[in-house]
């Protein structure tokens, strides 16, 4: 009877691959970030990584991208001029290696930004910089400007006229409420 002779390979967890800061770069809510490869050395090499980010602000949740192939990634549809942390792990057949030291990246200002215009909001509006709010004791608390709404429908205007293009919108809706974005 032949004899097979077989051979087997440990294959263990990859090294933990490192950021590199300088090559981790944003435009508008886009970040690309890159890291060193542990798979320089062959007993084992990442097969895939795993990135993992948040915004710094206290609560928030880690966001994961994992299955990337390749020592870069494009993390996208980021809040606008808001600190993320980014931290990477590299994963093979055995393991996942442990996540790298976090850093930091910023991403920029929006392409626009929009100044609501005072003179045309609801009285029960409150308007401070480009923050607006419902106050129940508007109407009664200021004048109503020339071009204010005073109807059912609480509205103001922007400070801008577009046209075309795509623009981004934060809105920050409470329970209970029926904010909606729309146009005239």
């Amino acid at each position: 009877m032949p004899r097979t002779l077989f051979a087997s390979i440990l294959v263990s967890a990859p090294e933990t691959p490192q950021l590199i800061k300088e090559h981790c770069q944003g435009q508008g809510n886009k970040h690309q970030v890159q890291w060193t490869s542990p798979g320089e050395c062959k007993e084992n090499p990442a097969q895939s990584y795993t990135v993992e980010y948040r915004p710094t602000q206290q609560g928030a949740d880690w966001l994961t991208f994992d299955g990337i192939a390749m020592t870069h990634c494009h993390l996208k549809d980021l809040f606008y001029e808001t600190e993320y942390s980014v931290r990477v792990k590299a994963v093979n057949i055995s393991g996942e290696s442990d996540y790298s030291d976090s850093i930091l990246v910023k991403t920029g200002s929006p392409p626009i930004k929009f100044v609501p215009d005072v003179q045309t909001a609801h009285v029960n509006l409150k308007i401070t910089g480009c923050n607006v709010a419902y106050d129940r004791a508007g109407a009664k608390s200021r004048n109503a400007g020339e071009r204010s709404f005073i109807g059912a429908s609480f509205s103001v205007l922007g400070d801008r006229n577009v046209m075309r293009g795509k623009h981004y919108w934060e809105v920050r809706v409470r329970p209970k409420s029926s904010d909606r974005i729309g146009s005239l």
